[in-house]
């Protein structure tokens, strides 16, 4: 880009064939803060996460990049289905599934 972004924000949102929003995050949800960028700056950033189960069936990443703050700001980029991939998960879960680690219970009188 050739602009200087004051508070850039990153994000994405992972969509279904119905272009519902299943999951996303940003940059600023946990009030992490990126720094200003110079023109002809280069920025990278990596999210790193436990992707959950999804059912079977194709699904997109829409990715944006705005400046401004998680209630106030101005959108310079975002990009639809910038990167499709499938999932072949044939348990139902669900619209989106999550790992169980451990499962405990015990017998109560009644």
């Amino acid at each position: 880009f050739s602009w200087k972004i004051e508070n850039p924000i990153l994000g994405f949102y992972v969509r279904n064939t119905l272009g519902l929003n299943l999951f996303g995050s940003n940059t600023r949800i946990d009030y992490r803060s990126l720094d200003k960028t110079q023109v002809g700056q280069k920025l990278q950033v990596r999210f790193n996460f436990k992707m959950p189960i999804l059912e079977e069936g194709e699904y997109t990443i829409t990715i944006a990049l705005s400046d401004g703050t998680q209630q106030n700001h101005k959108v310079i980029l975002w990009v639809h289905n910038a990167y499709q991939f499938q999932s072949t998960c044939k348990t139902p879960t669900g619209l989106v599934g999550v790992e169980i680690d451990q499962v405990s219970y015990k017998n109560i009188e009644i």
